[in-house]
């Protein structure tokens, strides 16, 4: 939204609901994860931009998974002339941690525990 020109509003007052469905309008194909993953390998492809393996740091299984093709979406951001996603790090989310924030990356384990 705030990438590309848009704005969110908040009204004081305002009671916003969701009302969550009894099941899905399309298929996972099989396994919840592997979609889940599928979708946001495609974001990041599409809106990362040098953050993209951020994301792979993250998430290692999705380096080799095929998507498909972004171009459809790439050039939809071009052509609506969205900002860059360091703008929305910067001026939407400033506390959202980035690679560039981090001294290590990686996982910690106990020595003592099994």
């Amino acid at each position: 939204i705030w990438t590309c020109g848009g704005s969110l509003l908040f009204t004081p007052c305002s009671k916003v609901g969701h009302i969550f469905r009894h099941g899905y309008p399309y298929d996972f194909q099989g396994d919840h994860f592997e979609t889940v993953l599928f979708n946001y390998k495609r974001v990041a492809k599409v809106w990362m931009d040098d953050d993209e393996e951020f994301y792979y740091k993250l998430r290692p299984m999705a380096r080799n998974k095929d998507v498909g093709s972004v171009h459809a979406r790439s050039a939809l951001r071009r052509e609506l002339q969205c900002r860059p996603y360091e703008w929305y790090v910067d001026h939407i989310a400033p506390n959202l941690v980035m690679e560039k924030d981090l001294v290590y990356y990686g996982q910690m384990f106990s020595v003592g525990y099994d």
